[in-house]
């Protein structure tokens, strides 16, 4: 047996961070995590051969954030394309060129002290909030600390993971648009049934507060600034929910996939595609040898049709 999943990506929050905080410190942290620079610094900025290594004793593979490869939006050449496109923006380890994108935008250690500072000159502390998603607090834990760990040495990017487990602050954290990075799990064979990760309109992940804002009608949360990605995505959301055609919604998930590519990462993807074993009794009989056991959105075993097994003892 396999699956299809994209385990452990870090969702980073490109709205309005610390809503409740009109200081010149939030602001400046709001268009930090808002510039695509700073993101595909973060997303070059660590070895995921390592992160695999560490974190899954070397299984998987090293992907972008995205869901499942057998979903049926890239069943012809055209999608297949844009998927390898996607699974493969902005994942080869480069410190170097990461570095640049941070002293680009002013992020430099203005102190004197080796960590990377806002442009103000005030210090600054990338928070991971991680908890027991994806079904393992451990691995959620093992997971933060080596990207500590990564991003420190490689980016001087001084990095708190922080243990929301059990912490009643969780999903007001991120509903409300304060998390800064969440560690999470993908996985899912249909955009349109989990469109979370590439169209950010479900209110708990990156676009949290823009996200509200659609999926209320512009009764809460914020509205998307003209011509942000978060604005081009629900648009396109908005457009695939009115198209009839399945070929022409494969498209548009397509212009959504390239959005991602282009302004993203908005969710930063490690590895994916981890082997899932089962263990089947030798007298069931007509079970596939291959299922998709990861996403959420269709029950398991999914591709497989239980009404269809037999027991022959």
């Amino acid at each position: 047996m396999g699956c299809a999943l994209q385990h452990l990506p870090w969702y980073v929050e490109g709205g309005k961070n610390y809503p409740d905080d009109t200081s010149e410190k939030a602001a400046e942290i709001r268009e930090l995590l808002r510039d695509t620079r700073f993101r595909k610094a973060l997303s070059i900025g660590f070895d995921r051969q390592r992160f695999a290594d560490v974190i899954w004793s070397g299984f998987g593979t090293s992907m972008q954030a995205g869901l499942s490869p057998q979903a049926w939006h890239y069943a012809s050449p055209e999608g297949q394309a844009i998927l390898k496109q996607w699974q493969q923006a902005d994942i080869e380890l480069d410190p170097e060129k990461a570095n640049a994108y941070l002293d680009e935008i002013g992020f430099v250690d203005k102190n004197g002290d080796d960590w990377r500072d806002l442009p103000s000159g005030k210090d600054f502390e990338l928070v991971i909030d991680f908890h027991d998603w994806g079904g393992s607090a451990k691995i959620q834990a093992d997971a933060a600390a080596e990207m500590e760990n990564q991003w420190e040495t490689n980016l001087k990017l001084q990095v708190r993971p922080n243990n929301m487990l059990g912490s009643p602050d969780l999903q007001t954290r991120r509903t409300s648009g304060q998390l800064m990075v969440l560690g999470g799990a993908i996985a899912g064979v249909d955009e349109w049934t989990f469109p979370g990760s590439t169209f950010g309109i479900w209110g708990d992940w990156h676009f949290a507060l823009e996200s509200q804002w659609y999926n209320s009608g512009g009764k809460q949360g914020v509205q998307p600034l003209p011509g942000s990605p978060a604005e081009k995505l629900q648009a396109l959301y908005t457009q695939g929910l009115q198209e009839p055609d399945i070929n022409k919604r494969h498209e548009i998930i397509w212009e959504a996939i390239k959005v991602n590519i282009e302004e993203g990462p908005f969710v930063i993807g490690t590895v994916g595609n981890q082997p899932a074993p089962a263990i089947l009794k030798n007298y069931m009989r007509n079970v596939l040898d291959f299922g998709v056991t990861g996403p959420w959105s269709p029950n398991e075993p999914n591709n497989q049709v239980p009404a269809q097994w037999w027991i022959d003892k």
